[in-house]
């Protein structure tokens, strides 16, 4: 019974992260308390990986205490445990649940359906279902007020992907071939079509880097060549129908790219304070969650540069937590790339390296270096982050069944 409970709930993940971040905390307590409770019971075993990731969460308590403001910084850092319990949780699904992945991409199928048909009623009629209207000419759908739907879906994309992948080839014989790839094709094609109406650079810049890596890492060219050619015609299509998401989206996320070297040019400031601050505290950084704080002091101040964090999770965590804390972050993925290059160089041995390839995407491109985004010590971000690291480091947790 406690196991079909954790089960379900780890499912409901993908629809309760659309409605923001309390429903979500629900289950990460309920799979907290269900981990640690296997644990003690020796029904989960963990590997070396332990070390490093108490050492890191003890580290961010102990910075939290010495820093300037204990209270404001222990409320990212005194709970932050529960989302590498919610990594563990994940790892247990994948180990115990059959065919637990296999729900998960369904259920996102689904989502991603009913995301789609309401974001194209929300774009004509400037209202979705539930009479939500468009901010600022940017499509949100179930997402409301929070413009974060591109977010969402680009974090996502190549785990779902790539389990749609993995069982559609697993189907062998069952399904023509012409229409296997119809289903990938207009998968790809409706993410990209939501990525875009969206209206977030940085989710469009992250999509990229996620079909720049799949056409890498897997052996179906034939469809990213196909997905390419659909996205020059889409950009197109909204150059002649709606020239301010195409500005918006397109020419500056070009002019950040090429010649704003990959940062959009409005987080300048703030990324210049942050260096800042960086330099006086290089080795062991200011404390979780106190950048909001810092960048008003008068020796660190730049007008238009403070914000609630720096807005690169990189840089963040240096500033934050310092070299110390960085060096746990790039061990993360320093193992997600080496998973990714193993699964690469096997792939033609096994069709499950499509699905790891898939988990290792998905998890580098949300802690990919390059691009603007938002806290990472945020309840919301952090549980999109935990939930793809789950299936992407599935291998630190070694279940005693």
């Amino acid at each position: 019974m406690i196991n079909k409970v954790h089960f379900y709930s780890l499912l409901s993940m993908p629809f309760l992260i659309v409605t923001g971040p309390l429903m979500p905390e629900i289950v990460i307590l309920y799979n907290a308390l269900f981990v640690i409770f296997n644990i003690l019971k020796k029904n989960i075993l963990l590997n070396n990986l332990k070390y490093p990731l108490c050492f890191f969460l003890i580290y961010l308590i102990a910075l939290s205490l010495f820093s300037n403001n204990p209270v404001l910084s222990l409320e990212s850092s005194l709970f932050y445990f529960r989302f590498f319990l919610l990594i563990i949780g994940i790892n247990f699904a994948l180990e115990n649940y059959k065919n637990f992945e296999k729900y998960v991409g369904a259920i996102f199928v689904i989502l991603l359906i009913l995301l789609f048909f309401d974001s194209i009623i929300q774009y004509f009629l400037r209202y979705n279902i539930f009479l939500f209207s468009a901010v600022d000419n940017r499509i949100s759908s179930f997402f409301g007020d929070e413009l974060v739907m591109g977010g969402y879906l680009s974090r996502f994309y190549p785990l779902i992907i790539c389990i749609v992948f993995y069982e559609l080839l697993k189907s062998e014989n069952k399904l023509d071939s012409r229409l296997k790839f119809l289903i990938i094709y207009s998968l790809v094609l409706i993410f990209t079509i939501l990525i875009f109406l969206s209206g977030e650079r940085s989710a469009f810049v992250t999509f990229l880097f996620s079909n720049f890596f799949l056409f890498i890492f897997l052996p179906f060219k034939r469809l990213y060549i196909s997905v390419f050619i659909t996205i020059i015609f889409i950009v197109i299509v909204i150059y002649f129908i709606d020239i301010p998401l195409f500005n918006r989206i397109f020419t500056n996320t070009y002019l950040a790219l090429f010649e704003s070297s990959v940062f959009m040019p409005d987080h300048y400031a703030i990324y210049h304070t942050s260096l800042n601050i960086i330099k006086d505290n290089f080795i062991l950084g200011i404390g979780p969650k106190l950048f909001r704080e810092f960048c008003v002091y008068d020796i660190y101040f730049i007008e238009g540069g403070c914000s609630t964090s720096p807005h690169n999770y990189y840089i963040q965590i240096l500033l934050e937590t310092g070299l110390i804390g960085l060096t746990f972050i790039i061990l993360l993925l320093y193992k997600i790339i080496f998973n990714l290059i193993k699964s690469f160089i096997s792939l033609k041995l096994s069709k499950q390296n499509i699905k790891v390839i898939g988990r290792n995407i998905a998890g580098l491109v949300c802690i990919f270096p390059f691009i603007p985004t938002g806290n990472f010590f945020g309840n919301w971000i952090s549980i999109m982050i935990f939930f793809n690291l789950g299936f992407a480091l599935q291998l630190i947790v070694i279940n005693k069944k």
